[in-house]
């Protein structure tokens, strides 16, 4: 009887929160105490002629009913395992149609992530949910960008405040965050890189589409997303043998920001998995994490006892 209640909550849970289960950042609730999920990542885009694809499998559990934490390991073919010896030539051609290879998929490292939701005014049909989120990553990945990333390339830390609000079929949700990178040092060559701090934002919107009235826990849900998200970062500092490389000819390498908009689409199957298909394009400025058009799927499956 009380693993039958249990379900029965669960499945309620997923189905009040299906238009708020945003694709690019995580909402203002948290998995139910005891519920682990997992979700696949993949991302692609085209460099000039060369593929890049990114790969990442995240471990997600619910350690009380306001406090969720995840674990994140990630794979791509977006770098060199260690920096080539003529830098300046390397960074001056980096993202140029004659600068750009073919890189080897490698392991890039580990994100480490809990967020603890502080504050929730629940009704029918509707809630307002505010959390705050810190993270922690270890790269071993040659960066060499200076737009900092921590769910791949950068070992660092970060943290961030998350607000929802659900009305009916509708979900909005807003986010700040603040990244601190560490620097990626290649000690044999005394070479030290370091990326700049970043500040973000995310403003999202989620719509349930399908079905109009629910009729069993099996129905299945369409959802339409409108992600707009925007990055702002300081440039990055390149020492060789303490020497500083002079980065204003090094494109990649300076101050930038940019936002983007994400739409997207969300399949939620029997109430226990879901698929996101989702596409970035830039509406001002640019990111030189990824080129634009961005394609970006996840499955995610939710495991229950």
């Amino acid at each position: 009887m009380k693993g039958f209640l249990f379900l029965c909550l669960f499945f309620l849970w997923v189905r009040s929160q299906a238009q708020e289960l945003f694709p690019s950042i995580e909402p203002a609730s948290t998995l139910p105490k005891g519920i682990w999920a997992g979700r696949v990542i993949f991302r692609n885009f085209a460099e000039f002629d060369q593929p890049r694809n990114y790969y990442a499998l995240r471990a997600m559990y619910g350690i009380t009913p306001k406090l969720t934490a995840s674990l994140t390991a990630s794979v791509s073919n977006h770098h060199l395992k260690k920096y080539p010896g003529d830098l300046n030539n390397y960074f001056l051609n980096h993202h140029t149609p004659t600068g750009v290879k073919k890189y080897p998929y490698q392991f890039e490292g580990l994100n480490l992530y809990a967020q603890y939701r502080f504050y929730s005014l629940d009704g029918k049909n509707r809630h307002f949910r505010m959390a705050a989120y810190g993270e922690a990553s270890k790269s071993f990945a040659a960066h060499d960008e200076a737009e900092p990333y921590l769910s791949a390339d950068n070992t660092g830390m970060g943290a961030g405040l998350i607000v929802t609000r659900l009305v009916n079929k509708l979900a909005v949700s807003a986010s700040v965050s603040y990244i601190h990178p560490l620097a990626y040092r290649e000690r044999d060559r005394n070479l030290r890189v370091l990326s700049g701090d970043a500040f973000s934002w995310g403003l999202q919107f989620g719509y349930l589409a399908f079905p109009r009235k629910y009729k069993s826990y099996d129905d299945l849900n369409i959802n339409l997303y409108l992600e707009i998200l925007g990055k702002n970062f300081g440039g990055a500092t390149v020492r060789e043998n303490d020497k500083s490389f002079d980065t204003s000819r090094l494109f990649s390498l300076q101050a930038g920001s940019y936002v983007e908009v994400r739409p997207g689409v969300q399949l939620v199957i029997n109430s226990k998995s879901r698929i996101d298909i989702s596409v970035a394009n830039s509406i001002t400025g640019r990111s030189f994490l990824y080129i634009f058009p961005m394609l970006q799927v996840n499955y995610q499956k939710y495991f229950f006892k």
